[in-house]
């Protein structure tokens, strides 16, 4: 605002300095493209070679660095002007750039998700003889192409190009990066003998890495892929041996007992579930929370231990409140016993009280001037204003103290900000960083008393009355509908995805003109935008894909992410599978994953606007298809 100002006097000079600090940021400040373009065109009115050179440096940052299209055609008009009024040497400089010069270019390109300029720019920095030996060049050159394709999921491509760059990072710190994402690259292309061998490598020449341990579980799966069970089973047996401190171990531990529970081998199951749940007795991260103590009781069960089990599933009822693995855990107990499911639910929110953390204790910060003017905007209703000023307070690095972002959850929520309020609360993982702050107390505590108030911050319901009456209208549960947009878009509605997915529930334009055409609606990218019209496209999309699925509508969540026919492949290669198993054995991460966030956020919906215990969530199918199952058992001898 200072510099505007000092420019609307005409002083450019005096406005430069403010100009520069601001683009100066780390990252990219709010109006970036629009403030570079304009003090860019500010030094070409006032010429120089100097000034040249500037609005030549902020035109290409434009070109190379903002949203795809954002600005870009004026930018290299100016790019252009600029170029034009510098003397040939100078010019000739900007013209030809180093190879240096390019490979940075590359490497922002690439980070602007500018994939495919990216890779051309690459075309021209392989050709180098230097980049064909190791070194700086050639590693980092191979390392932007070998990304490039793998975005833009050209896979065996990608796995070649790591495999050149793995060549030219020799003898630099990047080799250990160029084995990690080759090993990846090389398995998403089906190679998992060439993925062993770059995992392989990793370890034996960086064992003491902090991806050494990662490396160890994906050469282990990949040996599994590749149907050598014996290298599998030795490589996660040993691996508490070989890592004790590895982040990665205890998932180690947990996929050599999934390999055997999906062979129905419960015993050999036991120990390590209790090795791994010694290790980490209290897992917080989504995907994760809870699953040692649940399959431990499940092999329990299995195992004819039934006393044991039942204890084991009341724990995680208990202990995890509204997880995966507590929705699962309800569901088996409550199978085996509902009495004794409803009463380890029942203590469990009996004992919450009263006692929580709201409103937060006092802070020293509440009264530095950033903090009473973050209020006084939030009252105003000026949301985004006051979140920057709590930014500078480290609200958004997540470095202030609890009490810091405990109020600032509570001053969104109740300035009528949602979305703002919910993101504090969203993030709980296993390990914090250090120098971070993260509020994972409230996810050990079920929403009672005023621990209430905390779970309704981290689960609103910001577009409510179109939920609730399209929801309806197709047919699907409300808590459904909330559970998917909390997930896919944190409940922005003008967000777009890289794959081109638009608004609340991110919908592909194809699959929205689809589900438009009977509603008599308009699908384009911009009406997407709208949350009246894409709440209605999203909750018809899921009532089509419930409707695939009519004894486990379940499986609707993830056919939402990996496509509607996807799960119907996996059951029909799973046919007699349990849902829990089915679902740890989906073979897409990021699907797997979220499910299991699908489910969680649908239980917490449930649990506090909906059916609670009756909900969908809770109330989880044993079998992935009940149909099936039934069908393969009546023709059983």
């Amino acid at each position: 605002m200072r510099a505007d100002a000092l420019l609307g006097k005409g002083d450019l000079d005096a406005a430069l300095p403010h100009y520069r600090a601001y683009l100066g940021k780390s990252g990219h400040p709010p109006r970036w493209v629009e403030v570079s373009l304009k003090v860019a065109r500010a030094l070409l009115q006032k010429p120089s070679e100097e000034h040249a050179e500037e609005a030549i440096g902020l035109a290409r940052r434009v070109i190379y660095e903002g949203p795809s299209g954002a600005g870009s055609g004026e930018a290299k008009a100016i790019e252009n002007d600029a170029l034009g009024s510098l003397p040939f040497p100078r010019r000739k400089a900007f013209e030809t750039p180093s190879q240096d010069d390019l490979l940075s270019q590359a490497k922002r390109q690439l980070a602007a998700s500018q994939s495919r300029a990216a890779l051309r720019t690459t075309d021209g920095l392989i050709a180098d003889p230097r980049a064909a030996t190791p070194g700086d060049l050639g590693c980092g050159a191979w390392m932007v192409r070998a990304e490039a394709l793998f975005r833009l999921r050209k896979r065996p491509e990608a796995a070649d190009a790591y495999g050149s760059a793995i060549e030219r990072c020799a003898g630099t710190p990047r080799r250990v990066e160029a084995l990690w994402h080759g090993g990846k690259a090389s398995a998403r292309a089906a190679r998992n003998a060439e993925a062993a061998q770059r995992y392989g490598l990793l370890e034996q020449e960086f064992a003491p890495h902090r991806l050494a341990d990662d490396a160890r579980l994906k050469g282990a799966l990949a040996a599994r892929e590749l149907g050598d069970e014996a290298r599998f089973t030795q490589m996660l047996t040993k691996m508490p041996d070989d890592y004790p401190e590895g982040d990665m171990t205890t998932d180690g531990l947990f996929e050599l007992a999934l390999g055997r529970m999906t062979k129905r081998d419960w015993a050999g199951a036991v120990a390590p579930l209790e090795r791994a749940l010694a290790r980490a007795p209290r897992e917080r991260v989504y995907y994760a929370a809870g699953r040692l103590p649940y399959y431990l009781a499940r092999a329990r069960l299995e195992t004819g231990a039934i006393d044991q089990a039942k204890e084991l599933f009341a724990s995680v009822i208990r202990d995890y409140p509204l997880t995966f693995y507590m929705s699962l855990a309800y569901a088996r107990l409550a199978d085996k016993d509902r009495v004794a499911a409803d009463r380890a639910l029942d203590e469990a929110l009996a004992r919450e009280g009263a006692t929580a953390p709201l409103p937060p204790p006092a802070s020293a910060a509440f009264a530095q001037p950033a903090f009473v003017r973050a209020l006084a905007l939030a009252r105003q209703g000026e949301s985004r204003l006051a979140r920057i000023e709590l930014d500078r307070l480290g609200v958004g690095a997540r470095t202030a103290p609890p009490e810091v972002l405990w109020a600032a959850a509570l001053l969104f929520s109740r300035a009528g900000s949602p979305k703002e309020a919910h993101q504090i609360l969203r993030t709980a993982t296993n390990t914090i960083p250090k120098g971070r702050a993260e509020l994972t107390d409230w996810t050990d505590h079920y929403p009672a008393g005023n621990w209430r108030s905390a779970w309704e911050i981290a689960f609103p319901r910001p577009y409510a009355s179109i939920v609730a009456a399209e929801a309806q209208r197709s047919g699907i549960p409300e808590s459904l509908a909330h559970a998917i947009m909390r997930e896919e878009s944190a409940f922005d509605p003008r967000v777009v995805s890289s794959a081109a997915a638009v608004g609340l529930m991110q919908l592909i334009l194809p699959t929205a003109q689809r589900m438009a055409k009977p509603l008599k609606l308009k699908a384009t990218a911009e009406s997407l935008k709208r949350p009246e019209i894409n709440v209605a496209l999203g909750c018809r999309y899921l009532s089509i894909l419930r409707a695939k699925f009519k004894d486990n509508p379940l499986l609707a969540i993830p056919g939402y992410n990996a496509g509607g026919g996807k799960p119907k492949d996996w059951v029909d290669e799973r046919p007699n599978e349990d849902f829990d198993l089915w679902v740890e054995q989906i073979p897409y991460e990021e699907t797997r994953n979220y499910t299991k966030r699908v489910m969680t956020s649908m239980a917490a919906y449930d649990f506090l606007y909906g059916k609670g215990k009756s909900g969908e969530a809770l109330a989880a199918p044993l079998h992935a298809s009940p149909a099936a199952r039934g069908a393969l058992a009546a023709k059983a001898p």
